[in-house]
């Protein structure tokens, strides 16, 4: 009880002092449902600060909490890893990451990582709607798969890169069909132009006879 009101005060010091300068406090950092939530708080804890104290070095522009979101947080061994993606409103930067390995005693022991200026610049509003992909995502297996209606994963938005100053902002679903297949298409967010159709599985394989006995 006495740790609960003690963080509670805290929080209220905290915001006391950020209305006092004037300056809001930075929302907490993102958790991905692919971190292990068990050791979530010590990757919270210490790898913000960790990456905070790179800040310079890796060039932010906006607090740590803004820039990743904390997307793997395990105990594979003696260690904590913790991963960190960089994200731009919320959506994330293909291959920009920043890694933390903590000790069993809560010590940094390593971190590395990377960040883009140029990606977390962009705008993070898609003109092209996730209805708007669905349907040409229909359209576009429509003869492939041999079905009007495939089973289609949520689109999911990141930024990938396309030169070394330039991203792109692109949706990626996974079209399928039990007995035909599944495919995997990638679309620009704003132009709506495919930019790649990837076959994952040919579906279920054809069905043979039984050898008759002689």
């Amino acid at each position: 009880m006495r740790s609960i009101l003690a963080l509670a005060s805290l929080a209220t010091l905290l915001g006391l002092a950020a209305c006092a300068t004037g300056t809001p406090a930075p929302a907490p950092m993102r958790v991905a449902d692919t971190a292990d939530r068990r050791h979530a708080e010590p990757c919270l804890r210490l790898g913000v600060p960790a990456i905070e104290g790179q800040a310079q070095y890796l060039g932010l522009l906006r607090p740590a909490s803004q820039e990743y979101r904390l997307e793997r947080a395990d105990r594979p061994s003696d260690r904590v890893l913790c991963k960190f993606r960089q994200v731009n409103g919320g959506i994330p930067v293909q291959h920009y990451e920043y890694s933390v390995h903590l000790s069993a005693a809560g010590q940094v022991l390593l971190s590395s990582g990377r960040y883009s200026k140029e990606a977390a610049k962009l705008g993070s509003q898609p003109r092209l709607s996730v209805l708007d992909v669905m349907e040409r995502a229909y359209a576009d297996t429509a003869v492939p798969l041999k079905t009007n209606t495939p089973a289609l994963t949520p689109p999911q938005l990141q930024f990938v890169q396309v030169t070394a100053t330039q991203f792109r902002l692109i949706y990626q679903l996974v079209a399928s069909h039990p007995q035909t297949g599944a495919i995997r298409l990638t679309y620009d967010a704003d132009s709506g132009e495919r930019i790649s159709s990837q076959t994952l599985s040919s579906g279920a394989p054809e069905a043979t006879a039984a050898p008759t006995a002689p």
